[in-house]
């Protein structure tokens, strides 16, 4: 089975700092096999049916903190990037944001579109809200208070990110 792992605030403006090669120490040691990391922000994608806990305490025994994470079975993940409802943003991927949830939400479509600013779209589909801001992440409205609105964690990729991320797990089919 292969898994996607995105940990939540991972070497951003110097907190959580957690080099991948650490990441990778951590994956190995609860299990993971052939563990693959991509960019410095906590994404990683590898195979072997390892539960979040295992990989949080390993990566607190070598990081010194716990981060929060979600982690997605890859055909699952793949399910997400194609359903994306925002294909038009896709050429501007710094405009389309996936927020991977930690939990289920109970935010209604009436709920977002009172948080957003009007030229935004956000449309939530289970365990992943789809984010399209034409002024990107910094001139969100909706972004900011996304954890409220929802009622529960997420962490937010942009459209690059996530088709890489796909890409590496097409790669391992």
């Amino acid at each position: 089975m292969t898994q996607v792992l995105l940990l939540r605030g991972i070497n951003v403006g110097g907190h959580g700092k957690l080099p991948m090669s650490l990441l990778k120490q951590a994956l190995i040691a609860a299990g993971a096999e052939r563990p693959e990391t991509y960019i410095q922000s906590g994404n990683a994608v590898f195979a072997g049916d390892v539960d979040l806990e295992t990989i949080l305490e390993e990566v607190e025994a070598r990081a010194g903190f716990s981060p929060e994470a979600v982690i997605i079975e890859a055909e699952e993940f793949l399910r997400m990037v194609a359903a994306n409802p925002f294909s038009e943003a896709v050429s501007d991927p710094k405009s389309l944001h996936l927020f991977f949830l930690s939990e289920p939400s109970l935010a209604t479509a009436a709920d977002l579109a009172a948080a957003s600013a009007d030229h935004e779209g956000a449309i939530l589909q289970g365990p992943v809200l789809y984010l399209h801001t034409p002024d990107y992440l910094s001139g969100s409205e909706l972004a900011s208070k996304l954890d409220r609105v929802l009622g529960v964690r997420s962490t937010g990729r942009n459209w690059r990110t996530v088709e890489k991320l796909a890409m590496m797990v097409e790669s391992r089919r």
